[in-house]
Parts: structure tokens; C-alpha cells; sequence
């Protein structure tokens, strides 16, 4: 057995073939063991955060959807809402008009019943007055001639 001696710094021997083959071994069985799980783990993973992603989307579709519709029935009610609340108006109006006009009758009715009164009232304020200046009158009357006579 020779040994040699050499100053190299990098000398290319058996030791080197044998550290490069254990790492060939080691890359192998690392990939086997760790790698191969882990990199199916990120592909599940992936494929898990894929779906999830899908899933968002269309639930968010669904509620653009359902927004839609809830905006369109919104819009719906208001023109229905305005539709019975111009009904209740016109009803409103027409019963008011009704009220008027009965009131308006009440009233002549009784403006007309009034004057009556008044014209009743009127002729027997007249028949009183017209009897008081009677009484009046020959009172008057009596005094004058009582006067005369005692003159």
C-alpha cells in the first residue's frame, strides 16, 4: 500500500465517490419520505383553496343574483305602493268632495231654516211692535185729550 501525498486542495478520490453516491441515496430517500407527501399535501391543499375559491365565486354570483331580484321586487313594491296610495288619494278627495257637498247642503238647509226663523221672528217682532205702538199711541192719545178736556 502507497500512500500518497498530495497538497491539493481538492483531491478527486474514492471518498468523494462514496459521499456523492450516500447523497444520491439521501436525495432519494428524502424525496420518498418527505417530499413526495408534502408535495401531495400542497397539491391537495391547492386543489382545497381551488374549490373553496370556486365555491366563493358562485355563492358570490348567487347573492348578485338574489340582490338583483330583492332590487326588482323593491322596485315593484314602490310602483305598487304609489299605485294604492294615488288610490287612496283620489278616494280621499272624492270623500271629502262628498263631506263638502253635504256640508254644503246642511248649510243652506240650514240658512234657509234660519231666514224662516228670522221672517217669522221678524213678522211677530213687527205684530208686537205694531201692538206696543197702539198701546202707545192711544195712551198718547188719552193724555192729549185728557188734556184738552181739563184745559
Amino acid at each position: 500500500m502507497e500512500i500518497i501525498e498530495t497538497t491539493a486542495l481538492i483531491s478527486i478520490n474514492t471518498t468523494l465517490w462514496v459521499q456523492l453516491f450516500s447523497f444520491l441515496i439521501f436525495l432519494f430517500i428524502i424525496n420518498r419520505v418527505m417530499f413526495r407527501p408534502l408535495r401531495r399535501t400542497m397539491s391537495a391543499r391547492k386543489e382545497y383553496i381551488d374549490r373553496i375559491k370556486q365555491e366563493i365565486q358562485a355563492d358570490r354570483s348567487e347573492i348578485e343574483a338574489i340582490l338583483a331580484e330583492m332590487a326588482a321586487s323593491e322596485q315593484r313594491i314602490k310602483f305598487e305602493a304609489h299605485k294604492i296610495r294615488e288610490k287612496m288619494v283620489q278616494k280621499g278627495v272624492k270623500q271629502a268632495e262628498g263631506v263638502l257637498a253635504e256640508t254644503r247642503q246642511e248649510a243652506q238647509l240650514m240658512q234657509r231654516q234660519a231666514g224662516k226663523e228670522l221672517a217669522v221672528a221678524l213678522v211677530d217682532a213687527r205684530v208686537q211692535i205694531e201692538g206696543q205702538a197702539r198701546q202707545v199711541a192711544t195712551t198718547i192719545v188719552d193724555h192729549i185729550l185728557e188734556r184738552r178736556m181739563t184745559q
